[in-house]
């Protein structure tokens, strides 16, 4: 039987070779949001909750302000990277 985990973790280690772009970060932001909103109107649509998990609800307010700082980020990337590249320089001095 295959081992689910290491076959993830192997998958991963490949995927972090590239960069995700900001664009790629805020998409998976908003696409996370919008699985927590659509399976918590599933689960009181179906019945099988009568009001919508507020730690859940607290986690899509999280990832929409997570968007919400990408898209900012993604107007003004030159400076964001710059930005970065700076910080980066100094914590390898420290």
């Amino acid at each position: 039987m295959a081992d689910g985990r290491a076959a993830v973790h192997a998958a991963l280690i490949e995927a972090r070779k590239v960069k995700p772009s900001i664009s790629e970060m805020r998409i998976a932001a908003r696409d996370e949001a919008a699985r927590i909103e659509t399976v918590q109107a599933g689960l009181i649509d179906c019945g099988a909750r009568v009001d919508s998990d507020r730690e859940q609800i607290r986690a899509l307010a999280v990832w929409d302000a997570i968007e919400r700082v990408l898209q900012l980020f993604e107007r003004h990337e030159a400076a964001v990277r710059s930005l970065l590249q700076q910080l980066q320089q100094r914590d390898a001095t420290r």
